[in-house]
């Protein structure tokens, strides 16, 4: 999988579509009857597609926060002061969450850095 990216060019340029393609079978539920790829949508454009990916099952999970939450201004939750978004789950805006964190077990949990 890493050799299909190449860090001298953008994530977006063509020379990287195979690495941005590829569907990683290890991150799909079997039994979600669900398409190879999903598309992203211009919020107040629908129908015009910004980006297609490859899909995968809970790959992170933001929280029970509405990730649109983020988008409040700096001081409103779930966005801090600094501007940083919050939520109740390890991957949010900026986190430093560690294994020894999750206080619930983490028998069944892999992060990616």
């Amino acid at each position: 999988m890493y050799q299909r990216f190449d860090a001298d060019y953008s994530i977006h340029d063509p020379i990287n579509v195979p690495f941005i393609d590829t569907v990683l079978t290890a991150w799909q539920c079997p039994s979600d009857p669900k398409p190879d790829k999903w598309m992203i949508e211009h919020e107040s454009r629908p129908g015009t597609v910004l980006a297609e990916h490859p899909t995968a099952n809970d790959i992170g999970f933001f929280g029970t926060d509405d990730l649109h939450g983020c988008e409040n201004a700096a001081g409103t939750p779930p966005v801090l002061s600094s501007g940083q978004c919050t939520s109740d789950s390890v991957f949010h805006h900026n986190s430093k969450v560690r294994i020894s964190d999750i206080v619930d077990g983490a028998t069944n949990t892999f992060f990616v850095r």
